[in-house]
């Protein structure tokens, strides 16, 4: 019941009587009381007025269907929302979910992941109450050799977000990690299933370090998180938000035909691998210089003696 009374606060956002939340949900105004009480064990600040009602006043950054289902503008895009205090990874844990239903507009968000992954196998750190966890379900008209450039979707959708909502320089590396002054804040894994030529459904998984106050020694070099970059604490719920709506405003574009082109040139202008001398780390380590990205997603590297090679996986290290 304290749901119920949850969601009924964040949607007014103003003060609600005691007396309007038990018409509203057929219970006595003392059972209204014990579930504001909860709420408050919960780590809710709830302001009490008499005449007037509750009010929330203080979410604390707390996570949950109804926070997320309240903050998000595109509810048409998103049909269903799944929240965990914890999972092994968001992305599992939507594909137990797809395998029953495969439907398009499904996110999973934990609070925790206890077997978070990046890309090429890595571990992804997730921490409890600090970093964005979700993962999302597509289900595009299109054939499995074209999903890769979904990830460049992804990344573009992350670095606005972040921008817009942090007011911090995001940018992407080559071809879906967010860094901020050089530090990687954020990465996208994208899994599909499909046959041959029937594409059945693909997950974009994104991790960000929001909250984040150190990480150890090693990771140090290389990662960052929203608070380290600007000493500020921001609300995950509004990311989220940010994300899913710049997400929804490309992807409606790539579904388009001809709609990746128009993508492809603001990702170019936001990726800072391009012009840059790079080392690729794949079946054969190569150096040259990164001049351009594919309509599939690809890297273009040029080499010393002026060959050009297409790089569609592996490691790129800006040199």
């Amino acid at each position: 019941m304290y749901k119920k009374i949850l969601e009924i606060l964040l949607e007014k956002n103003d003060y609600v009587s005691g007396e309007e939340l038990g018409k509203l949900l057929n219970i006595s105004r003392s059972a209204v009381w014990k579930n504001i009480n909860k709420l408050r064990e919960n780590g809710y600040e709830i302001d009490s007025v008499t005449k007037k009602g509750y009010k929330i006043l203080n979410n604390n950054d707390i996570l949950n269907e109804a926070e997320i289902k309240s903050a998000i503008k595109n509810k048409s895009f998103i049909k269903k929302i799944y929240y965990y205090d914890q999972v092994d990874s968001t992305n599992n844990e939507l594909k137990h979910i797809l395998s029953e239903n495969t439907e398009e507009g499904i996110i999973v968000v934990s609070d925790i992941q206890t077997s978070g992954r990046g890309r090429l196998g890595r571990t992804w750190v997730s921490p409890k109450q600090t970093g964005i966890y979700i993962s999302l379900s597509l289900t595009p008209n299109i054939m499995p050799f074209e999903c890769s450039s979904l990830t460049l979707v992804a990344a573009l959708a992350v670095s606005n977000a972040l921008k817009n909502v942090c007011n911090v320089p995001a940018s992407i590396k080559w071809p879906n990690d967010i860094l901020i002054n050089n530090k990687k804040v954020c990465g996208i894994l994208t899994e599909m299933s499909a046959e041959i030529d029937k594409l059945n459904y693909i997950i974009i998984g994104t991790g960000i370090n929001v909250s984040t106050e150190f990480f150890d020694e090693e990771l140090n070099k290389t990662a960052t998180s929203i608070f380290l970059e600007t000493n500020k604490k921001f609300e995950r719920k509004k990311i989220i938000s940010e994300f899913l709506f710049e997400f929804e405003k490309y992807y409606n574009k790539f579904c388009e035909e001809n709609g990746f082109s128009e993508i492809l040139e603001e990702y170019k202008q936001n990726c800072i691998t391009l012009n840059k001398k790079v080392k690729v780390l794949c079946k054969e380590s190569f150096l040259g210089t990164a001049v351009g990205v594919t309509e599939k997603g690809e890297l273009i590297v040029k080499l010393m003696d002026g060959e050009e090679r297409v790089v569609s996986s592996g490691e790129v290290s800006i040199r």
